[in-house]
């Protein structure tokens, strides 16, 4: 609901943000926090129905709500490939893009025991033209066993009976104009395979966000996260220890990252902790009047 806190647990034993200590007992001792996010856009339409919006290449099959998503409705899709001569694509149409642009696209997967290994991928798009990377996950292991560049950073997190898979890459700025993603329920010709998907995102940023749902054929943007407190009797404004653990998932060469900071609401008394530009140096800047 607007305007009310969401939690942040850990998404082995709890699902999503929306669960509780009510809804979840497990949810009780992974307790993370507050999550606090930036504003985001998936521009995925349809995040959960894969028979709507998405392209498919060569033969092959969508068979919807086959089995339970991580949120616990039975809304995830499987995807089959049905034609061994040919490795059967699902993409989402593409979105323009601006030159440099840097995006993340993340998807469940269900857990199972294939012959093949789903390709995961962001694609950039001139004409015939393109630039992208995708990677290769292990269904069973949840390890991503090859990757090709430009991609930036990824990673799988275990969700119970799925894999949450992320992904990070960067237009070229060589003229590519669109942005498309795509994977595929088998990468090998001469195999058919299927993959059980749910939640797909594609969102502009160097990491993934929770997830945003879209069910119209329409981006849905999240608004940006503030938490505000009415009583500040606790805060000791002459001395006090702030920490930040945060998890660096490559460099900022050239940009830097805030982590945390600290201010009477100028820049005359400030506290500043960030990732530098730096490659691997992080700064604790204070600013006093």
């Amino acid at each position: 609901p607007a305007n009310s806190l969401r939690w942040d647990y850990d998404p082995t034993t709890c699902a999503d943000s929306s669960q509780s200590v009510d809804t979840n007992p497990n949810c009780v001792r992974n307790f993370r926090g507050v999550l606090i996010e930036e504003p985001r856009t998936n521009k995925i339409g349809y995040s959960e129905d894969f028979s709507s919006g998405w392209q498919q290449q060569h033969l092959g099959t969508v068979t919807t709500n086959t089995d339970i998503a991580p949120d616990g409705n039975m809304t995830a899709d499987t995807l089959a490939d049905t034609d061994p001569a040919w490795v059967s694509y699902w993409y989402y149409p593409t979105f323009g893009v601006g030159a440099t642009e840097i995006d993340t696209l993340s998807i469940y997967v269900k857990k199972g025991v294939h012959t093949c290994q789903p390709a995961i991928g962001l694609w950039y798009l001139n004409g015939g033209a393109s630039t992208g990377g995708s990677v290769y996950l292990n269904e069973s292991t949840g390890v991503i066993t090859a990757k090709s560049p430009p991609i930036l950073a990824s990673g799988v997190i275990d969700v119970g009976n799925y894999w949450y898979v992320w992904l990070t890459s960067q237009n070229n700025n060589t003229g590519n104009i669109e942005l498309r993603l795509s994977f595929s329920a088998c990468d090998i010709g001469g195999t058919v395979d299927s993959i059980t998907v749910w939640g797909a995102q594609m969102e502009q940023g160097y990491y993934p966000t929770s997830y945003i749902k879209t069910l119209a054929g329409a981006p849905v943007t999240r608004s940006g996260d503030q938490l505000n407190f009415s009583d500040m009797t606790w805060y000791n404004s002459s001395s006090g220890t702030f920490i930040a653990s945060y998890f660096k998932l490559f460099d900022l060469v050239g940009a830097s990252a805030t982590l945390l900071s600290v201010s009477d609401g100028t820049a005359n008394n400030s506290l500043f902790l960030h990732q530098s530009s730096v490659a691997n140096k992080s700064n604790f800047d204070i600013t006093l009047a």
